[in-house]
Formats: structure tokens, C-alpha cells, sequence
């Protein structure tokens, strides 16, 4: 539906996995890759995007979406974290969204999906997908609107792990000590079940 209108209207929930981008409201993070020259940025989202009321948008392996990028060499910290998933989510709040929910872990997208669907809060199943190697680093209210929690978790790996970047369109690769990265975010309304998102 996207690629031949570009636009959604209507939608209850929107899912993406693709590339993160900084085309976020003045450089910041935001916006979606949906094609090698097909890009919308933050504002598009704003004005291309009519959302059902209370619909749910998930992001399943996207950078920066859930805090941390695949070309972080360090801990980029709790409060950049915070802000990245603030910038990336606000769109879509902004569109008519209930909860933004995004996960970098494997198959964290759907596990999301299916414990919606039986019932539980967004809270809930933010806090049962952490898992024995990640942390709860805070749950509280979001300073963006009021009625709303953001959720973040991290992670750490003992070893190296492998950093991707490109420049000029050119691969480069390059090993570095495992570090703290943030891999599981929520922001949506307090308590937010899917029996909220039906009239």
C-alpha cells in the first residue's frame, strides 16, 4: 500500500524492518528507508500518515530505533538512547499511534505481536522479553505527552562484535570490544492493551 500511494490511512498497525535514517526533525533520527531512492523523513510520516485511532507501530531491527545503531563503537549512554527512541517514535505519536515498539532481538517483533494479541500490556511484554543477558535500564513517563510511558533495556556480550560503516558507498569493517547496547524500547500509553485499540 505504501509504495503505490505513499500514504497510509487507516492502518492499525504498521510494521517496518528496514535502515534507520537521520532525516529526523533537524537531522535527528527518524524516518524510513523504502527504497534505494525512496525516503520519508520525520515530517512526511506527519502529514503522509493518518493513523487509525490507537494503532500500534512496530519496528523490528531498525538502527537507532531501539537506541542503539550497528555503527556505535561504544556505550552511546541511557540518556542518547532515550532521545534516539524519543525522535524516531514522535512521528508516529504525532499520526494517531498508541504505542511505538521497537526490538533489535530475533524474532522479538513477533513475540510482540502474539502476546498483544492474547492480552497482555505493552509494559508486560516489554518487561518479559528481557531476558537473562539484558537489563531494565527505566520505565517511566515520557516527557513528550502526558499519559505516556517510554521503556528501555540494554544488553551486553562478553567478546567482540563486528561494526559495519559506509562511506562514500564504500564497506568497511572493523572488530571491537563488546560494549553496553540498548536493543528493546517502548513508548506508548500507560497500561495500553489491545483492548484499548478497539472502539
Amino acid at each position: 500500500m505504501l509504495f503505490r500511494s505513499r500514504s497510509v490511512t487507516g492502518a492499525n498497525i504498521f510494521i517496518y524492518s528496514g535502515h534507520g535514517t537521520t532525516m529526523g526533525d533537524g537531522g535527528k533520527p527518524g524516518g524510513l528507508v523504502l527504497a534505494k531512492d525512496y525516503f520519508l523523513s520525520s515530517s512526511d510520516i506527519r502529514t503522509k500518515f493518518h493513523l487509525a485511532t490507537n494503532a500500534i507501530v512496530l519496528f523490528q531491527s531498525v538502527c537507532m530505533a531501539a537506541g542503539s545503531s550497528a555503527g556505535d563503537e561504544k556505550d552511546i549512554g541511557v540518556q542518547l538512547a532515550e532521545s534516539r527512541v524519543s525522535d524516531y517514535c514522535k512521528p508516529f505519536i504525532d499520526a494517531g499511534a498508541a504505542v511505538y515498539y521497537a526490538t533489535n532481538t530475533v524474532g522479538g517483533g513477533l513475540s510482540f505481536l502474539r502476546d498483544l494479541w492474547e492480552g497482555f500490556s505493552v509494559k508486560k511484554i516489554f518487561e518479559s522479553q528481557i531476558d537473562f543477558t539484558s537489563k531494565k535500564e527505566t520505565i517511566h513517563p515520557w516527557a513528550i505527552r502526558s499519559g505516556f510511558e517510554l521503556g528501555l533495556s540494554s544488553n551486553i556480550f562478553n567478546g567482540t562484535s563486528t561494526v559495519i560503516t559506509y562511506e562514500n558507498g564504500v564497506r568497511s569493517e572493523k572488530q571491537v570490544a563488546c560494549f553496553k547496547q540498548y536493543d528493546l524500547a517502548f513508548v506508548g500509553k500507560t497500561n495500553f492493551t489491545l483492548r484499548m485499540a478497539i472502539p
